[in-house]
């Protein structure tokens, strides 16, 4: 990939491009980058193999890797896994919403975003979003990915969020909303 002698920022631009139209070839090539010693090189080869819809155990298993000394490393692996569109991969995202770094967390709630049929992963991210105990980013982007979801049912708990008296929760909350699509969607941000 770009040659191993490569400098750090030619071989993630190789990286970063190689994802889209990854073949099955190029595709193990990410897999091996995935397991790079530098932080930034797995990172980029995490997301090739989201981009190329392939690699799902690869992903999840850097995504659940509690050793890995880079969080960035399993952030973007959450983000991977909802690139990837495997709803097989959102179990393993639901998991990553209970993770002690709250970065990993949220990424797994955008990423749920991209799987609203998966209810378990939908009601995960409500019962985030809602849940005073859980960190105020998390809580957050769990709204943000109820909002992608735009499930069936959705809209009391985006609009609730309209209501709180944190503005970053109400900013998210409404982001949400406008991301939802959902009919009524408008109503309460338009009134809020």
């Amino acid at each position: 990939l770009a040659g191993k002698d490569a400098s750090v920022p030619v071989r993630r631009a190789a990286l970063a491009a190689l994802g889209v139209k990854a073949s099955k070839e190029e595709a193990a090539l990410l897999a091996e980058a995935a397991e790079d010693k530098e932080p930034r090189i797995r990172s980029l080869a995490l997301l090739g193999l989201g981009l190329s819809r392939q690699g799902r155990e690869i992903l999840t298993r850097h995504l659940q890797a509690k050793s890995e000394e880079s969080q960035g490393v399993r952030c973007h692996a959450a983000l991977a896994l909802g690139l990837l569109g495997e709803e097989a991969s959102a179990p393993a995202l639901v998991e990553a919403l209970d993770d002690k770094v709250v970065d990993v967390g949220c990424m797994a709630a955008l990423s749920l975003g991209r799987f609203p049929a998966f209810a378990k992963g939908v009601e995960a991210l409500s019962r985030s979003s809602k849940n005073l105990k859980r960190h105020t980013e998390l809580r957050c982007y769990a709204l943000v990915g109820l909002g992608l979801t735009g499930a069936a049912g959705t809209l009391p708990v985006l609009e609730t969020g309209l209501g709180s008296k944190d503005e970053t929760l109400k900013a998210f909350s409404a982001t949400g909303l406008g991301l939802s699509g959902a009919p009524g969607a408008a109503k309460p941000l338009l009134s809020s």
